[in-house]
């Protein structure tokens, strides 16, 4: 995979300098113009690069999982469910589906599937390989429809109820031999501790936290 041509389209398709991107992925700009350059860096600066630009780094030989959002006129768009974010409990019913216009669907190898929205709320991923920042939408789709098990490193969705009230987070899914950590990733202090849950996963089981959803994308309004 040819990163230098990758990470230079995306970043002029949302109209970012090379110091933007630098800023927003925590880099030097002199290693942005390097990697654009063609020039070999630390494979470790990519995945922050890529994760800002709103892709995903698999690997040298497989494409991107995220994608460049695209304009929403251009592809059917993903309804938005609500919003996620650190102690923002709610009753469902009394979310406004249309509170905020549709998103774009995620376009590639989860373009068959049901993708819905969610708008981030605070810091609390602000840190995590795709920079997730108060105001993006984050776009899902089911856990199940994908995952049998956790997969280390997915960003998800966990879902927490507490009687008739509900609360959705974005988390980073850590694997352990004996357990599952959901961590935020955060700048701030309050949010930096794990949520704790078995390695097995069935959705037939009742529990007041779960994975719902995993997400496959980030559109970022400002940027279309």
């Amino acid at each position: 995979m040819d990163h230098s041509s990758i990470i230079r389209r995306a970043r002029r398709d949302k109209g970012w300098t090379q110091t933007e991107l630098a800023q927003r992925a925590g880099v030097s700009q002199t290693t942005i113009e390097k990697i654009e350059n063609g020039k070999t860096v630390k494979s470790r600066h990519l995945p922050e690069i890529l994760a800002a630009l709103g892709l995903d780094y698999n690997g040298s030989n497989r494409e991107p999982e995220f994608k460049v959002a695209l304009n929403p006129q251009q592809v059917k768009t993903a309804h938005v469910h609500g919003e996620t974010g650190a102690g923002l409990w709610r009753e469902e019913e009394q979310w406004d589906m249309n509170k905020y216009p549709d998103v774009p669907y995620v376009p590639g190898r989860y373009s068959a599937l049901e993708q819905k929205a969610y708008r981030v709320v605070g810091p609390s991923m602000d840190m995590c390989r795709l920079r997730l920042f108060d105001g993006d939408f984050i776009i899902c789709i089911s856990y199940f429809e994908t995952r049998m098990f956790p997969q280390d490193r997915d960003i998800v969705v966990v879902t927490e109820r507490n009687g008739h009230l509900v609360s959705r987070t974005v988390k980073e899914v850590e694997v352990h031999a004996d357990r599952v950590e959901l961590w935020p990733r955060s700048s701030n202090a309050q949010f930096q501790s794990p949520i704790t849950i078995p390695r097995t996963l069935d959705p037939d089981i009742e529990s007041n936290i779960e994975i719902t959803d995993l997400v496959i994308g980030v559109f970022r309004p400002d940027i279309v």
